[in-house]
């Protein structure tokens, strides 16, 4: 993929550069605020009829899957989104800011995990 494109394109281009933005500040946020903390951390839980309980435990690098995850999926929509440009002007965008949406989610799920632990 030529960055070329990116600058053709800029609005979706910053788009998901914003979108890369939350998902490793997130990463970063989670790991260095949970780095001291003792084993196993908190991964996923659920909260239902006030009974919480915790679905996956694991480590400080298994936040690094999510995060990875996550910036498999940006730059996956990255693409499709510039191919999209090129021929409809709306779809493009219109992935471009789910995307961000996404991203968006994943920094709050970081924090969310932060908390819990």
């Amino acid at each position: 993929m030529k960055f070329e494109k990116f600058a053709a394109y800029r609005f979706v281009g910053s788009i998901f550069g914003v979108s890369a933005g939350f998902v490793i500040s997130g990463f970063l946020w989670a790991f260095f605020a949970l780095r001291g903390v003792s084993q196993p951390l908190v991964i996923h839980f659920t909260h239902v009829y006030d009974y919480p309980e915790i679905n996956q435990i694991g480590t400080v690098w298994d936040l690094g899957v999510i995060a990875a995850v996550g910036m498999l999926i940006v730059l996956v929509n990255g693409v499709i989104t510039l191919e999209l440009e090129k021929k409809d002007w709306f779809l493009g965008k219109l992935l471009a800011i789910g995307t961000l949406c996404m991203s968006i989610l994943i920094f709050a799920a970081f924090k969310v995990i932060i908390d819990v632990n």
